[in-house]
């Protein structure tokens, strides 16, 4: 669950679900409206999750 760099407020589960799939690299916290930034370690394993989804999803 990602927690905020600023206030260290974890987000909800679903927001950083919707934030992992997005093409923009900076995100807003929810509580304290700093911008936090994806890193491009992170935003690989993005891909590559949904990668293997994708191919191992039943047809």
């Amino acid at each position: 669950m990602r927690t905020c760099q600023k206030c260290n407020q974890k987000w909800t589960y679903k927001r950083t679900l919707k934030n992992s799939f997005t093409l923009d690299n900076k995100l807003i916290c929810p509580h304290c409206g700093e911008k936090q930034y994806v890193t491009s370690r992170t935003r690989r394993i993005t891909i590559m999750a949904t990668i293997l989804i994708i191919t191992f999803t039943p047809a």
